[in-house]
C-alpha cells in the first residue's frame, strides 16, 4: 500500500509517495523500478491513502526571519542613539517576505 503525502514547501503543495510497508519515498520517474511497481498497483486498482501534513503558519515562518531578540535589542539601542531604522528596516523586510493572510 501507499501513501500519498502532501506538504507544503515554501508556499508550494508538494505530493510525495511513500510506500508505507517501509516509508520509502518513490520517484516521480518512469524508468525507476519502484515508480513503476506504484503505476501497476494503481492500474490494478489500488487506492493510496491521502495524508495533509500542515504547513507552517505566517507566524511560525516569521518566527524563523526574525533575528534573535538580543540583536533587535542592539538594532534599537543603535537606532535610537544614532538616529538609523535598521531595526524597522528588518521588520519591515520580514513582513514583505512573509506577509500576513
Amino acid at each position: 500500500m501507499y501513501t500519498i503525502r502532501e506538504i507544503e514547501i515554501s508556499g508550494a503543495l508538494i505530493s510525495l509517495i511513500i510506500r508505507d510497508s517501509d516509508q520509502a519515498c518513490i520517484p516521480v520517474d518512469e524508468g525507476n523500478a519502484d515508480y513503476q511497481i506504484y503505476q501497476i498497483w494503481l492500474e490494478e486498482g489500488g487506492k493510496p491513502y491521502t495524508e495533509k501534513v500542515p504547513g507552517k503558519d505566517y507566524k511560525a515562518r516569521r518566527a524563523d526571519l526574525y533575528a534573535p531578540i538580543q540583536d533587535q535589542l542592539d538594532m534599537l539601542y543603535n537606532d535610537m542613539t544614532k538616529g538609523t531604522t535598521t531595526w524597522v528596516d528588518h521588520i519591515t523586510s520580514v513582513k514583505a517576505a512573509v506577509p500576513k493572510p
